[in-house]
């Protein structure tokens, strides 16, 4: 090939004659964006590659048509002193979290040299990180040290609850909204908009569960969520399953009201409380359940909200997940 960019004549040529598989869906890759107009990320998709896949390609496509046939030699990294290196990683295990720009700027800025974003990459790995989704956490999330304590406080309780006869659950309360879908990409004939209907009136529902940890559940709707609505929701958990119930759930202010510890008397003693650390909605296994239940009713629109509740309503009596809810409440935070 001349050290011109190739024509989609020669690429389709090149593409005949090459037998390395890899090489020929760089090609096709390349044809595709050239050719049929098609975005390099949706060509990239069609074949079965990742977007940043695509990206990479056809960029070297764009800088010369040697790079598009044929991998390029790994550069070796600039070389770093041992010294300098231990340095920088003790600066990284300052944080939790790193970028691979963020690390390339610590880099820069600890050694004064400067990587290229593959080799700060291969460092990381090589140090044992690997890529997550970063996961939400409360800014008033208590501390590593309370959350152990009530975890080792857990350990002990719930096996002596069990053995005195009580239900042992997790609770909590969600608000599903009318309006408020779970939006995901659909596919449509080029130039017709997605659309979707809605009512526009914001109504809402709101729903009081529990689950507990041989795989029951119970919930219960409401119009709203206060304090006597969950008094209520108590009356009828101890009605539901006749036994005493050990209940763990969150700091709401309506779980401490004073009507609900006088619930708690009047029911005499057949219902616990037992609360989470502050800001640990991740100890919860019933998350999991709202997370679901909304993915899957929020999926389609709603003309009325009759609708909506009655979807909410059959969603919860026949596919609510079994999860262990010790599981939740004992993992790492």
């Amino acid at each position: 090939m001349s050290e011109k960019r190739p024509s989609v004549k020669e690429l389709i040529a090149a593409y005949n004659r090459e037998k390395d598989s890899d090489v020929v869906k760089r090609l096709m890759l390349v044809i595709l964006v050239e050719r049929d107009g098609m975005h390099r990320t949706k060509a990239a998709l069609s074949l079965g590659r990742a977007r940043s896949w695509g990206v990479k390609w056809y960029g070297r496509y764009l800088r010369g048509p040697a790079r598009t046939a044929d991998k390029t030699a790994a550069r070796q990294p600039p070389f770093v002193s041992k010294r300098v290196m231990k340095k920088i990683w003790r600066v990284a295990r300052k944080t939790t979290c790193w970028t691979a720009k963020g690390m390339l700027g610590l880099i820069k800025t600890v050694s004064g040299i400067e990587y290229e974003i593959s080799h700060v990459r291969a460092l990381l790995r090589g140090r044992g990180y690997t890529m997550k989704v970063s996961v939400g956490r409360h800014v008033n999330r208590a501390s590593m040290q309370k959350i152990v304590g009530f975890q080792r406080r857990m350990r002990r309780l719930i096996p002596g609850k069990g053995e005195d006869g009580y239900i042992r659950c997790v609770q909590d309360e969600t608000i599903v909204i009318a309006d408020t879908r779970t939006r995901r990409g659909v596919y449509t004939l080029k130039g017709k908009r997605a659309v979707y209907t809605y009512t526009g009136s914001h109504a809402k529902t709101v729903v009081f569960g529990l689950i507990t940890d041989d795989g029951r559940s119970f919930f219960k709707r409401y119009g709203r969520f206060t304090k006597d609505e969950f008094a209520d929701f108590l009356r009828e958990a101890h009605a539901q399953f006749g036994k005493p119930i050990m209940m763990i759930l969150d700091r709401a202010p309506q779980h401490k009201a004073k009507i609900i510890q006088e619930t708690l008397r009047d029911l005499g003693g057949a219902v616990e409380l037992e609360f989470l650390p502050p800001g640990c909605p991740d100890l919860n296994a019933i998350e999991e359940v709202w997370r679901q239940m909304k993915r899957a009713v929020l999926d389609v629109p709603y003309v009325t909200v009759v609708g909506m509740h009655e979807d909410v309503d059959r969603w919860l009596g026949s596919s609510v997940p079994v999860l262990d809810i010790e599981k939740y409440l004992y993992r790492m935070a």
